[in-house]
């Protein structure tokens, strides 16, 4: 029973001390430049380590339709993840929904209309 106690609570530390280091992105900024048509994407998501805690993927969906999926091995920075894309496809009052998800933990969504 001792050995049951000690083994349940080494697993209950260990699932603690994971959640308290891998966490989700804090923010997704989007900027559209209409002029060269050029989606820009920054994802907030500090870390210790770029290369082993890092956004694995942003997606996008264009007006509620699946359009880019981008997956990644590492992060660029500690601090952040960021990525470009050239389109002709979007417009004034478009929704442009952005996902990113955490390669360790969690995912952050958020919803842009372009103006």
């Amino acid at each position: 029973m001792k050995k049951v106690t000690l083994i349940i609570i080494g697993l209950c530390l260990i699932t603690i001390n994971t959640v308290a280091f891998a966490h989700p992105p804090q923010d997704i900024i989007l900027n559209f430049n209409a002029e060269n048509k050029t989606l820009s994407i920054g994802v907030a998501h500090v870390v210790k380590d770029s290369n082993d805690h890092f956004i694995k993927s942003i997606t996008i969906k264009l007006n509620g339709k699946a359009w880019i999926t981008q997956n990644f091995s590492s992060q660029m920075t500690l601090f952040a993840q960021a990525a470009s894309y050239t389109t002709i496809d979007i417009k004034k009052g478009d929704l442009v929904e952005v996902t990113a998800t955490c390669n360790k933990t969690g995912s952050l969504k958020k919803d842009f209309t372009i103006q």
